[in-house]
């Protein structure tokens, strides 16, 4: 247990890490996208210092479809191995059992079939999915699926509100 917990930790640390650094690259970029996320923080916590909550975290709806969309755009785990359980076939092709697949996670994610103009950063597009299309795989998906893909994302919004409280982002 003790070595599943800090191989949790440590994985987590460096893509988290990773993911953060390419969200505040895109609030930066992006500074009508960072000023909903700010409006957001200050309708929900308004001026006062104190800490944030669960339930803040929660209620942060804007900032949540923001994360998605820079994993979708910058996804910090570019391919997945998996190994075949059964034959499959794609299109003309057959992939015998047990045959070792590798899964471009970033290609996948900017597929135009599940994404409209799918190299345009546009927070919005999660808006109005009744479901969110298997293409979009942040965190992977399936019984293989990252473990820590909600404790992520509850640590960037935590790190986004800190940050935007104090400062702006801006590019040079």
């Amino acid at each position: 247990a003790t070595f599943e917990l800090n191989t949790w930790l440590s994985g987590n640390h460096d893509t988290t890490r990773t993911s953060m650094s390419l969200l505040l690259y895109n609030l930066g970029k992006y500074p009508e996208v960072q000023q909903k996320v700010f409006d957001e923080m200050k309708t929900l916590l308004g001026d006062s210092d104190r800490e944030i909550t669960e339930q803040d975290v929660n209620q942060l709806s804007y900032l949540d479809l923001v994360i998605k969309e820079s994993l979708r755009v910058f996804s910090p785990v570019t391919m997945v191995a998996r190994k075949l359980q059964s034959e499959k076939r794609v299109g003309d092709f057959v992939f015998p059992k047990d045959s070792e697949i590798m899964i471009c996670l970033n290609l996948m994610m900017k597929n135009p079939k599940y994404f409209d103009d799918p190299l345009t950063f546009n927070p919005d597009r999660f808006l109005n999915l009744e479901t969110m299309p298997l293409a979009y795989s942040a965190f992977s998906i399936g019984a293989r699926k990252c473990i820590g893909g909600k404790f992520a994302t509850t640590m960037l919004k935590i790190v986004v509100v800190k940050v935007l409280t104090r400062f702006t982002i801006k590019l040079p």
